[in-house]
């Protein structure tokens, strides 16, 4: 309940922002994808500071965009998280195991019921 109460807010808040066309709101979802990599979707801390991050970025190719004509019409603020999607993925991955290679990985401890 309380992600559609923050989703509905957020809609109400930036609907004077940017038009209120449905698939205008779904483009929404790459940044905050990027923000949630970045803080490893445990770390909300680091993922708002990511986000905030992500948004002065964009703003600031939006401005840029303005300033120079060499500079892409359109697509470049929406090029900062796929890039940063791309790169933290990168960074972080772990080698997959060869092919035929046994892996053996603990399972977590169960919970002991009360008893």
């Amino acid at each position: 309940m309380i992600s559609a109460v923050v989703a509905g807010l957020a809609g109400i808040l930036i609907a004077p922002i940017t038009p209120l066309v449905p698939y205008s709101y779904t483009l929404f979802i790459v940044p905050a994808l990027a923000a949630a990599i970045v803080g490893g979707f445990q770390n909300v801390g680091v993922a708002v500071g990511a986000g905030l991050a992500i948004g002065m970025l964009q703003s600031e190719t939006t401005y840029l965009k303005t300033q120079h004509t060499w500079l892409p019409s359109s697509g470049l603020a929406e090029l900062i998280p796929l890039l940063l999607i791309v790169v933290v993925l990168v960074v972080r991955t772990k080698p997959l195991p060869s092919r035929g290679e046994i892996v053996r990985t603990a399972l977590a401890r169960a919970p002991r019921p009360d008893g």
